[in-house]
């Protein structure tokens, strides 16, 4: 089968959205919300992403999201995406990966990057490729919220529900969503005592409120703080 490959910009291609809503490994980092982020946040990232179009109908059958980014740190290369612990290609076949593979390769030798890096998490049966290999000296962090509060509490490990959480209970913290962005500029100066304490560089507050800006509005983002004596 001949694939049609097109680099499609989704701030501006209805198609796109809906597309992601609909695979099974789309998720908020893929969606036009994200590479809007990511473009008014760096100056020095700018997203390529193609698509594999069907011919009759026009349809947006697979993709991988890519973005330029061209830095004096890391150097100049592809990413899938940035910022985005995790961003399967959104593809249901190894011959669909294959042929988004031969563009990023393209696209690589045309922009002069030194590597692109595919963040592969439930996709990984449709990457296999002798051109590209496979590193897995990275952690994934992650918890599934998917049942009632009582029944995740169940699963708890014990130290947690019966030290932690109940010494919290008792503390009287005061625990409210964030509503404007002066609670924004608060946990900010938190994030960036965490950050320091950990040895660990921050993220420009340029990103944090870029984030803040698009995603809650969109009801895509909750930011939870927990006072005690104010």
């Amino acid at each position: 089968m001949i694939y049609n490959v097109s680099v499609l910009d989704p701030n501006e291609d209805e198609r796109w959205d809906p597309f992601v809503n609909k695979h099974p490994y789309g998720w908020i980092c893929h969606t036009r919300a994200w590479k809007e982020i990511l473009e008014n946040s760096f100056d020095h990232i700018r997203a390529k992403y193609l698509a594999l179009l069907d011919e009759e109908t026009g349809e947006i059958k697979a993709a991988l999201p890519l973005c330029h980014i061209k830095s004096w740190i890391t150097g100049n290369r592809l990413v899938s995406l940035p910022f985005a612990t995790l961003c399967d290609p959104l593809v249901s076949s190894a011959d669909e990966f294959k042929a988004l593979l031969d563009a990023a390769i393209s696209l690589k030798e045309e922009l002069s990057c030194e590597y692109f890096e595919i963040r592969v998490f439930q996709a990984g049966e449709f990457v296999a490729d002798s051109r590209i290999s496979l590193q897995k000296n990275y952690k994934q962090h992650y918890l599934t919220l998917d049942e009632e509060p009582q029944r995740l509490m169940k699963r708890f490990h014990r130290s947690c529900v019966r030290q932690r959480i109940a010494r919290a209970e008792k503390s009287e913290l005061q625990v409210g969503e964030a509503k404007s962005e002066k609670d924004l500029e608060e946990f900010y100066k938190l994030y960036l005592k965490t950050r320091r304490r950990l040895l660990l560089p921050p993220q420009p507050y340029r990103f944090i409120r870029t984030l803040w800006q698009i995603l809650y509005p969109l009801d895509c983002l909750t930011l939870m703080l927990a006072r005690h004596n104010n």
